[in-house]
């Protein structure tokens, strides 16, 4: 989960509780530098500007701080992002 991501498609207005399905454009996500699959990156369902990511981590090495890097429409976060994998 996380907040601040920018438009989605369908558009929903700011302050709008989420009630239909929407999903952000051109997300991208890593985990230890290997691309994850994306199941899901939208706005979360019956919430207002939350923005929930299903994502299929991918098969790396175990480690306690594995990098995770994002895109969003080809722009980089700026965030330092770090997920234990086991």
């Amino acid at each position: 989960y996380g907040v601040g991501f920018g438009p989605v498609n369908p558009a929903i207005p700011a302050g709008q509780i989420v009630g239909q399905q929407n999903a952000l454009p051109s997300f991208n996500i890593s985990i230890g530098g290997t691309t994850a699959t994306v199941q899901y990156a939208g706005l979360a369902p019956n919430y207002v500007g939350l923005y929930q990511f299903n994502v299929v981590v991918p098969q790396i090495a175990a480690n306690n701080a594995a990098p995770l890097t994002f895109q969003v429409n080809g722009v980089s976060g700026t965030q330092t992002l770090y997920l234990a994998v086991q």
